[in-house]
Order: structure tokens, then sequence, then C-alpha cells
């Protein structure tokens, strides 16, 4: 049996993580960005280095540039791009030929419309949306360390699991996938970290634990938990698992556990970069849009980190 091609789009800290793991098991690999010093330094050194406490290594990787140039078709695409670069480069990969009828994309992104967007050039039945607890920190072109792979949850985009899905996260089993409809979710949770805790962050440069240790932060944050359990709702997610209560302890427990951080979005806007507010609190007010409800809090915060972006 030929063995099945998996094309890891976006060759960044997490793509790294997730795909050399999955190299180490044997699979067929190969990666893909768009930037093209990457590229280019990674195919002069065609290695990956995970570095750990007490020594280094390195796996062989190939990598292309992601562009219009015909490429092979993948059976399964991990995509892992931010949110503002989502429509852009599944339309480039489509260009490139990577994606044929059978293909399946697992996303773990930030954001709330990447599925909507990806669907537009894979069946929605083949889209799997995750949410991770996996981590790494980079410290140069795919090169890694202080990472662990640990559970990742998914659940189809539309519909149920089907023999085609399952096989593919069987496939990928050192990644520690788990189907289950608790992955909407954990999605969910996912998302409401960079609309509360990474945007305020991001706005006070203060870290998750000082914001929310202050009454006027635990006060925003809990309106905005708040804000993105009611459009939860309104979409349809099962409340039992998701709900003002959940958000709220999420907020919270992520303020609690991760106290010295202060997120991506922080970096981002020192290193004067594009963040992934207008993908996740943008997404939501856009939503909100369609719902015909106001989110006072979520468009302040949303505001000002547009603003900080320019």
């Amino acid at each position: 049996m030929q063995s099945q091609k998996i094309a890891i789009i976006g060759a960044g800290a997490m793509g790294t993580l997730f795909g050399t793991h999955l190299l180490e098991a044997g699979k067929d690999v190969i990666f893909y960005d768009a930037w093209e010093p990457l590229v280019k330094e990674r195919q002069q050194n065609p290695v990956a280095t995970l570095k750990y406490s007490d020594h280094s290594k390195e796996v062989k990787v190939q990598i292309k540039l992601l562009d219009e140039s015909h490429q092979d078709p993948v059976d399964i695409i991990i995509f892992f791009v931010k949110s503002s670069l989502t429509k852009s480069t599944i339309e480039l990969a489509s260009q490139a030929n990577l994606i044929k009828e059978s293909t399946i994309l697992l996303t773990c992104q930030g954001g709330f419309e990447n599925p909507e967007f990806i669907s537009k050039y894979i069946k929605p039945a083949n889209i799997l949306v995750g949410c991770t607890t996996s981590y790494c920190k980079a410290f140069g072109m795919m090169q890694i360390s202080n990472f662990d792979i640990q559970a990742t949850t998914v659940w189809p985009y539309k519909g149920e699991p089907t023999a085609h899905t399952q096989a593919a996260v069987q496939l990928m089993s050192s990644l520690k996938l788990d189907m289950t409809p608790k992955a909407v979710a954990d999605i969910w949770k996912m998302q409401l970290y960079y609309t509360s805790n990474i945007a305020v962050s991001a706005i006070t440069k203060k870290s998750f634990g000082d914001a929310f240790k202050l009454p006027e932060g635990e006060l925003i944050l809990n309106n905005l938990a708040d804000e993105c359990a009611k459009i939860a709702k309104l979409e349809g997610v099962d409340t039992t698992h998701f709900n003002s209560e959940v958000a709220r302890k999420a907020v919270k427990d992520l303020a609690v556990d991760c106290a010295e951080h202060f997120g991506s979005m922080c970096a981002d806007l020192n290193a004067k970069r594009v963040t992934e507010i207008d993908g996740t609190a943008g997404a939501l007010l856009r939503k909100a849009k369609q719902y015909k409800v106001e989110l006072p809090f979520t468009e302040a915060v949303w505001a000002l980190v547009r603003v900080m972006e320019q």
C-alpha cells in the first residue's frame, strides 16, 4: 500500500513540532512555507533541530516554497498559518495542486473564520478543526525547544466523523489526536483566550496574571468571556460544554496557570506584525452583526489593538 503523503503548511514552531514528530513516527512528510528566507536556509541545511534539556537532535526534513509551481497532491494537510493569511495560503495551496478530492486538512489555528475560508477548497466533512495543548518555543528557523506533544481534540467542521477522517486521525496517532465533540467547546475556549487575556495583555502591557488581579482587569475579562459565550450559544454550541460560567473560569484559569505570560499578540505588536485580533475578536463582531447583537467590550478591545497595529 502506498504511504500517505502529509504536507505541513507553515514551517514555524508548531508546524515544526507536529511535522518532526510525524517524521520520527515514520510518516511521509514535506513542509511548505511562503517565507523564502526560511525555505532557502532549510534547503541549504535540510534539518530541523529539537533541543532537549541535555542534548539536541537533528531531524532531516524536506521543504519547498509554497508558490504556484506544480506540486504533487497530498493526502493530509496540517495548516499552521496566521488567520490573517488563511485565505491567501489555502488559495496558493490549491493553485500549487496540493489539494485533491480526498485531501483531509487539520487546522489548529486561532481565528473563528478559518474553516469557512478553507471549505471553499476542501470538503467541509474533510476539514478537521482542532484545539491543541501541545507547545514549543522557537529559537531559530525550524529550531524548537521546551516542547511537548500533548492532547489535541479534533472534530469535523461539518457533520460527523467518517471512516476517511478517522483513518487520518489514526495515521497521525503520534500527535495524540482525539476525535471528540468536546473539541467544539475546546476550540471556543482557545478563541476566547485571544479575545480576552491575550488581547488585554497586548493593550495593557501587563501579564495575564497582573491584568486579572486588578478589579478593573477582572471586570473587563469577565465581560469579554460573557460576550464570547453569547455568540457561541447563538452559533449552536452545546451550552453544557461552553457557557458564560465556563468562559469566565477559562479566563481566570489562564490568568492563574500562565500568570507570567504576555501572549503572542503582545509579541506581534512589539515586532510590528499583524496580530490575530481581526480573525478572533473581529470575527466575533462580524458574527454579532449577523445576529443583530452588540459586543461593546469585544468591540473596544478589537479597535484598540487595530489602532496599535498601525
